[in-house]
């Protein structure tokens, strides 16, 4: 097999199919073919083995390169490429559907060139192009709420295109290349790196979903279309996890500060996961914070390699396993969020029902091999990272209590039920499969008194979650999708509205005042006849003498002085 004609397919076949829809006497075919587009990537991901290609003529000299790590994200976007392809398919049959399907093909080729690109300018236009094809997919709908989301998504998209263009100027230019491997060498020996972590940390991260950078994530999860939440969560992957694990030199420098920092930056997400959390009403955004709890996760394994570099081979390993079970597992719940209706079939109830809460299992389960990971390395974090189970557990249980309709108090305002269509049970079937398989992967050699440690702090959280639901959460506030840009916004509105009324009516009451006071005293003061009687004062030669005196000694003064 040609490896090379290949890596060239996984990446031309989506432009190519752009290009036929873009032509009248070819568009026909090209939308029923869309959802094809993802299947030389998932070939590639399945069966190609380790291989890379030079593109000279490309982007200044790019590459293409597939190893384990870019097969676990490339999996995992051809999946949620095929996935949204074909759940897409009615809009994609619809009138006026080419925007449509030319934005979807383009989102599938940045999630394809993010996997595969072995240099970090390539990395960076796929980033670009996929995130900006994301944002015309959110737009494009109706509904003004998923408009509103594609502004705030938009937003930013740019700042994080900023931070991380600057990152890669200032490492290319160290390194006189583009490639990740020059870059990362530059990393270990630069004296600058505390910058270089500190935009790294923000330019993915907002990608990622990192706390105080995490806008976006609630509104796109909740507005979305069904179709395209599988993109939106390969996106926050491949853009922001893929961008630390190329860009880091992970396992070739032993740096205590950073790796605290991203330690604390971890525990901080996950606390404020649970804060959130507990103040949200809707599932699809309590899936956003069980996704910021995942880039938690990444923070605080990725700052205890960077302690122990020891450790990175055996966290690496569990890596590939555990982003596409994450991955996979979140878009079934994305897919199967708002349940079905009582009148529906039975078998398609239970169905439902099962694959989310397998789905829900599967999700809980992703910190286990990293932890498993870090506990045979003899990591005291691995106690921690426990914990990120039991937060996930915690929102996600949670959700599914909000939504089922057969638990007392469901009150989910953004869920309506309704029977699923065969197209998306069948395509989150086949999710679950697959993350099934990723989960088999990632538990395989798991520590016993590990798996009892994140049993019992599972339990816990889900008890906790059941009980926040039931008894008590129905009392506290809920916090919109959109976090905390709402309250935010609603501040800048009301400090707008206090300035505008200061400027249109105290501003202008204090210049009338003002104004008057100037006219009264030009008319209540002879300005004319005081100007007139100094001048005359002045005029006399006793007066002219004293002035002439006293300006001499303020000279002599200042000459002295000096």
């Amino acid at each position: 097999m040609n490896t090379s004609l290949v890596l060239l397919l996984v990446l031309i076949w989506p432009l190519l199919l752009a290009g036929a829809v873009a032509f009248g006497a070819t568009r026909r075919l090209a939308l029923r073919l869309v959802p094809s587009a993802a299947l030389p990537a998932l070939g590639a991901a399945g069966v190609l083995a380790d291989s890379g290609l030079r593109l000279p003529d490309v982007m200044l000299g790019g590459a293409l390169a597939l190893d384990d790590t870019g097969r676990a994200f490339l999996l995992l976007s051809a999946a949620a490429g095929l996935a949204t392809g074909w759940l897409a398919r009615p809009r994609l049959l619809a009138p006026g559907a080419s925007r449509f399907a030319v934005l979807l093909l383009l989102a599938m080729e940045g999630g394809f060139a993010l996997a595969l690109a072995d240099d970090a300018l390539l990395f960076f236009a796929a980033g670009t192009l996929g995130g900006y094809a994301l944002y015309g997919l959110l737009v494009d709908e109706m509904s003004m709420a998923a408009q509103r989301a594609g502004r705030v998504f938009v937003v930013m998209l740019v700042l994080s295109d900023l931070v991380v263009f600057e990152l890669l100027l200032i490492l290319s230019q160290a390194a006189g290349d583009v490639d990740f491997k020059s870059l990362r060498q530059v990393l270990v020996h630069t004296d600058n790196r505390e910058l270089i972590l500190g935009l790294s940390i923000v330019g993915f991260g907002i990608k990622a979903g990192i706390v105080g950078v995490h806008f976006w994530l609630a509104p796109a999860f909740v507005s979305a279309m069904p179709a395209l939440r599988s993109a939106l969560v390969a996106f926050m992957f491949g853009a922001g996890l893929l961008g630390w694990l190329r860009l880091l030199p992970f396992g070739e420098i032993h740096w205590s500060g950073a790796g605290t920092l991203m330690q604390w930056l971890g525990w901080v997400t996950l606390g404020y996961a649970v804060f959130a959390g507990l103040l949200q009403a809707r599932f699809r955004s309590l899936l956003s914070y069980a996704a910021v709890c995942l880039t938690g996760l990444w923070l605080a394994m990725l700052g205890s390699v960077l302690q122990h570099p020891q450790t990175w081979n055996g966290v690496d390993d569990a890596v590939h396993a555990a982003v596409p079970q994450a991955g996979f597992a979140m878009t079934v719940l994305l897919l199967l969020d708002r349940g079905t209706d009582r009148n529906a079939a039975a078998w398609r109830r239970h169905l439902s029902r099962g694959l989310m809460w397998l789905a829900a299992l599967l999700l809980v389960a992703t910190p286990v091999g990293v932890t498993g990971s870090l506990a045979k390395a003899g990591d005291a974090a691995v106690v921690g990272m426990s914990s990120v189970a039991a937060v996930i557990a915690f929102l996600v249980v949670r959700g599914l209590l909000l939504i089922d309709p057969e638990v007392h108090g469901a009150r989910d305002p953004g869920t309506s039920p309704q029977t699923l269509s065969a197209a998306t049970l069948s395509v989150a079937a086949g999710l679950t499969v697959a993350a099934v398989l990723a989960a088999a992967d990632n538990l395989i050699g798991l520590v016993p008194s590990e798996l009892g440690l994140i049993i019992l702090m599972v339990s816990a959280a889900a008890f906790g979650a059941w009980l926040s639901v039931a008894r008590f959460a129905h009392r506290l506030p809920d916090l919109p999708p959109g976090d905390l840009l709402v309250p935010i916004g609603s501040g800048l509105v009301t400090a707008l509205g206090h300035a505008r009324r200061l400027a249109d009516t105290r501003l202008r009451q204090w210049r009338d005042s003002v104004s008057a006071l100037v006219l009264h005293l030009r008319s209540a003061v002879d300005w004319r006849r005081i100007i007139g009687r100094s001048e005359s004062a002045l005029s006399h030669w006793p007066t002219a003498m004293a002035v002439l005196v006293l300006l001499g000694l303020i000279a002599a003064t200042l000459s002295t002085s000096k």
